[in-house]
């Protein structure tokens, strides 16, 4: 079964290259890539001890290990669709048991470019970080492990995920998940500028080290420096149990019902509310579910917030900046809010019959996003105290951001409604306005974004100049501002509802 499978994968090459120029190109490319990433990573970790303190070649260990387990779970997701063998729905109609299919998606994986490269790198960082011996044949053990957690998380993913990534929601989470690797790139430069330089920047890189040792990937990879053995334990452990969920995962691909093809369900819901908020706000959860740009939309609020951290942390600023920054982001994903309902928003304009039906309309959206927003903001204050070192200014900087988001809807609320533009057919995760509207889709952001930002100076002033405790008026403000900025656009939407109605209906 190895040697059938690993035959079947390099024939799956070979057939690739002969279908033209752009795969011949992306080969070449991604050859190229993996020659650098292998034989330079291997060149350079094995000079670690002899370039470093065992200290630092230790946390490189344990940096580079949690890194690769990170990299392999969420790269397969974007290669799905281009490698053959990621698809077990491939192999559905074979004479195969589960043993068989485990171990030749196991081969399959192990064989190419990429995995070889991994396996460098870690054999690598055994020749240089290991001090003896001894070290030498533990680390080059969990070397063994992490390389097969790598695999085995990689086809445990694209196996759970087979069945949504065929689908167009799975080919907009595959853009979504590229959007957050390229944006989370930057974190290693973020968290090593300077790490072997000042007395400072060495207590950040051993504080990262020591968070990053907690896991199992971590935990095995500081026996490369002569730790205790017993680290081997919990990446074996993970390996076992990505073992037994990928097991799972083919049960139920093998059986199961193929989710690209399977017909829109409409499920029992227990909250039905009969008023126009309460409906309100359940159409706009599900859209927030199943749209695709919206969840791009809050995952980089989340990621523009977390980043930012690491930067204003250094300069010895606190939470507030990143969790203002990031309620600023999550509040122009509202600039077009009729404009996500498109030609259905039809349906609102026949039922509203006064100003206060459009108000309660927008209130109802509000309350939706709120639902989903607040907790992303909790997040975020959480993580930027922790960064910056200041946990004690958590709630007061949560509380400057839920009144900037308030002050964000309130001008989204205007904007809305003076320059709304389509949003063409889900295309994909990033598509933006129709052809023609271009001009006002960028007006309606960076109007709401400069406005959001002159109104964000109170609470700014606020948090410079006032104790702690005075920001829970914050909240009141921002909520303040929602309320007056519905009431503006519901008195400017109601009486031009077809000019509305032909701005979020063009022609995609």
């Amino acid at each position: 079964m190895v040697g059938t499978f690993a035959r079947l994968k390099l024939r799956l090459i070979v057939g690739n290259l002969r279908e033209g120029g752009g795969r011949q190109a992306g080969f070449a490319i991604s050859a190229v890539c993996a020659s650098v990433f292998g034989v330079g990573g291997f060149l350079i970790t094995a000079q670690l001890r002899t370039i470093a303190d065992d200290g630092v070649a230790t946390g490189v260990a344990v940096i580079t290990f949690t890194a690769l387990t990170l990299g392999w779970l969420a790269l397969p997701v974007l290669a799905f669709g281009v490698d053959e063998t990621l698809d077990p729905s491939r192999l559905a109609l074979l004479p195969l048991t589960r043993r068989d299919l485990l171990v030749g998606m196991f081969t399959s994986a192990a064989v190419g470019l990429w995995p070889a490269a991994s396996a460098l790198v870690l054999l690598g960082l055994v020749v240089g970080v290991a001090p003896d011996p001894l070290a030498a044949l533990v680390g080059l053990a969990a070397a063994v492990l992490q390389w097969a957690l790598c695999l085995a998380l990689s086809r445990a993913v694209t196996t759970s995920l087979a069945g949504i990534l065929r689908s167009r929601r799975g080919r907009d989470l595959m853009l979504a998940v590229g959007l957050l690797v390229t944006v989370l790139a930057q974190l290693p430069h973020l968290l090593l500028n300077g790490t072997l330089g000042s007395s400072p920047d060495r207590a950040d890189f051993d504080r990262l080290v020591d968070t990053l040792a907690w896991g199992p990937p971590g935990a095995a990879a500081r026996t490369l420096g002569g730790g205790n053995p017993l680290g081997l334990v919990p990446l074996a452990l993970a390996v076992v149990a990505v073992g037994w969920w990928w097991m799972a995962a083919l049960d139920r691909v093998q059986v199961g019902v193929d989710a690209s093809t399977q017909a829109t369900v409409v499920r029992r819901r227990r909250w039905n509310p009969t008023g126009q908020l309460g409906g309100v706000v359940v159409k706009e959860l599900i859209y927030l579910r199943r749209e695709p740009r919206r969840a791009v939309g809050l995952v980089t609020s989340l990621v523009v917030a977390v980043l930012l951290s690491f930067s204003w942390g250094r300069s010895g600023g606190g939470p507030q900046v990143p969790v203002l920054l990031g309620a600023v982001v999550l509040g122009i994903q509202n600039g077009n809010a009729f404009g996500n309902d498109g030609r259905a928003l039809w349906m609102n304009a026949v039922a509203w019959r006064t100003a206060r039906d459009v108000r309660t309309d927008l209130a109802g959206r509000h309350l939706a996003y709120l639902a989903v927003a607040t907790p992303l903001l909790v997040v975020m204050a959480l993580a930027a105290a922790l960064v910056t070192s200041s946990l004690g200014e958590a709630v007061p900087a949560l509380l400057a951001g839920l009144g900037v988001l308030g002050a964000a809807l309130g001008v989204g609320a205007v904007t809305s409604a003076l320059l709304p533009y389509t949003l063409p057919e889900r295309i994909n995760a990033f598509s933006g306005a129709a052809p023609g509207q271009g001009g006002v889709a960028f007006a309606s952001s960076f109007g709401l974004m400069f406005a959001a930002a002159l109104l964000a100076i109170p609470i700014a002033v606020l948090a410079a100049l006032a104790p702690s405790w005075a920001m829970v008026a914050a909240p009141a403000y921002g909520a303040t501002v929602a309320w007056a900025g519905r009431r503006i656009a519901a008195r400017a939407t109601f009486p031009r509802l077809p000019e509305l109605l032909t701005a979020v209906s063009a022609s995609t």
